[in-house]
């Protein structure tokens, strides 16, 4: 269960003003309403910021793990994660949890 203390830095890094480095992590296997939420979200964040990481040197791995390495080295990136996955979902709830042990502040929304 999260502490107060992690409640007040996620509100301290929400309000923080000036330049955010934010990962955002999904799963696929979501509704339509949804995606199209996170979408919007995204974009959003993306036209503030302006830093969307690519890595096409993990086309030819397995989705698993070419997520996972995409996922590793994104958390070396940013500052705070905003995680959308549902409670089975292992590799989201893994990165998040690497996160918090990197002291970066994790925002986790459940979809179901």
């Amino acid at each position: 269960m999260p502490n107060d203390v992690s409640y007040l830095q996620e509100l301290i890094a929400i309000q923080q003003s000036g330049p955010k480095s934010i990962g955002f992590f999904g799963t696929r296997n979501m509704g339509f309403l949804h995606q199209q939420l996170i979408e919007i979200l995204s974009y959003a964040m993306v036209l503030t910021v302006a830093n969307v990481i690519e890595m096409p040197e993990n086309d030819d791995m397995q989705l698993i793990d070419a997520s996972r390495h995409c996922n590793e080295e994104i958390l070396t990136r940013v500052q705070q994660v905003i995680c959308f996955a549902f409670h089975d979902s292992n590799l989201l709830l893994e990165t998040c949890r690497e996160a918090k042990m990197m002291r970066k502040i994790v925002t986790l929304f459940y979809l179901d």
